[in-house]
């Protein structure tokens, strides 16, 4: 397999290792226990990249560049936040021929038609591309679609007024006919495209601490738009986060409040000003400031200044995430 001939090159580079204790490390959270090995490392790898590659052509973008791919850019210029992000897998285009696979990968699924599915197939895609022996003894199985519709149907009974969050999302099936139902309401009461898909940001929403499942969860969230993903807005963030929903990380003192999210192989955790912390759109946002910031070597003084002009962030938020910059 191609990916094992890159793995044999780059399973001692130091960036490809740090990324996969990095991804051994939250399965480790997830399950309790040691369960990583190269194998599965791979196959999560494989399934990322077609999963990215099926949410870019659900949005009828390009995919033919792999970096811009694997790091979301490609969705983010297009205004789509949230979705695809930077992970452990892009290890593969540190090699030229990495690069190429991933291309090759890529570019197959467009014999796939996902635009009006259904259900979510996903996870179907995950069952078929991780060994079954692997997923047993992770103890890992997806709720059915049918089920999943009639609990959703049966707990939400006004989806235009009730919010919907799924703290250990999976796959997205749950959250897949939450959109749905909710979809379905709101164009059953007149409801614009767009309304309905600010909608669906603001009250469907998951998280889990699996970062592959979350990876799937964010495309089923799309998926799960069918036809209105063409009539998006000019910005659309995807409400699907990787985090513990068994911790709370929330720190509070004098004059404000901050958020500690545990660094693997650091005693230093990260410190998240609460005002970012949050608000999705302003974490978001801060982000960007704050890789800009790094990638032009700015000064702490002009990083504070462009987080201070996001709205939703205090002033004090601001100058907590700027000195840490320096």
């Amino acid at each position: 397999m191609a990916l094992d001939a890159l793995w044999a090159v780059l399973r001692n580079d130091p960036e490809v290792q740090l990324k996969r204790d990095l991804w051994d490390g939250l399965l480790r959270e997830a399950h309790g226990e040691d369960v990583g090995d190269d194998s599965l490392f791979l196959q999560h790898t494989y399934l990322t990249i077609v999963v990215k590659a099926i949410a870019a052509r659900v949005l009828d973008l390009p995919v033919d560049n792999p970096a811009a791919l694997l790091s979301g850019r490609a969705l983010a210029d297009a205004g789509i936040l949230g979705a695809v992000e930077a992970d452990f897998f892009d290890w593969p285009l540190k090699l030229p021929d990495g690069a190429e696979l991933v291309r090759h990968v890529a570019l197959q699924t467009a014999r796939f038609r996902l635009r009006d599915v259904e259900a979510d197939v996903l996870k179907i895609l995950y069952d078929s591309l991780v060994d079954p022996d692997q997923r047993h003894d992770l103890g890992e199985y997806y709720t059915p679609d049918w089920l999943a519709a009639r609990i959703v149907a049966t707990a939400v009974e006004a989806p235009l007024e009730q919010r919907v969050l799924d703290p250990a999302c999976g796959s997205g099936t749950f959250l897949f006919h939450a959109v749905r139902r909710l979809i379905a309401a709101g164009r059953a009461a007149g409801w614009a495209g767009p309304r309905i898909l600010q909608a669906c940001a603001e009250n469907v929403r998951g998280l889990d601490v699996h970062p592959v499942a979350v990876t799937l969860a964010r495309v089923t969230w799309l998926l799960a738009l069918g036809d209105l993903a063409t009539d998006r807005p000019a910005r659309l963030t995807v409400p699907v986060f990787l985090g513990d929903a068994m911790q709370w990380n929330l720190r509070r003192y004098v004059g404000g409040a901050d958020v500690l999210v545990e660094v693997p192989g650091d005693d230093r955790p990260l410190q998240i000003p609460a005002g970012f912390a949050e608000d999705q759109t302003a974490f978001e946002q801060g982000l960007d400031a704050l890789n800009q910031g790094l990638a032009d070597d700015a000064t702490p003084d002009s990083v504070g200044r462009a987080l201070r002009r996001i709205e939703g962030a205090t002033p004090a938020d601001g100058e907590e995430a700027s000195w840490r910059v320096g």
